[in-house]
């Protein structure tokens, strides 16, 4: 019952840990919205749909990029941070 709660404090805890320790190592650290990265394909960021748990393999219609389905979200979500830096990112957005 309590283990959402639980887990949601220890990342939080952790980020704060993270954050500080950026900043004193002077390193940009920023949080970016996953949601939906499995959907968007991260060579031409054509929104590919969703997909059921047994897609395992991102194949993009628009530009055939194809490779595992969480790389491919992972890379997703590096674009968006690397495309976030310098810009004013809502504390709230995510």
């Amino acid at each position: 019952m309590f283990c959402k709660h639980t887990l949601d404090a220890g990342f939080g805890q952790f980020f704060t840990i993270l954050s500080y320790v950026s900043w004193k190592r002077g390193k940009y650290l920023g949080k970016v919205n996953k949601d939906g990265a499995s959907q968007i394909c991260p060579n031409c960021d054509a929104h590919t749909g969703k997909k059921t748990l047994n897609i395992r393999i991102h194949s993009c219609p628009e530009c055939g990029y194809t490779t595992n389905r969480d790389v491919a979200a992972l890379q997703v979500i590096r674009n968006r941070g690397i495309s976030a830096v310098g810009q004013m990112v809502l504390e709230n957005a995510y």
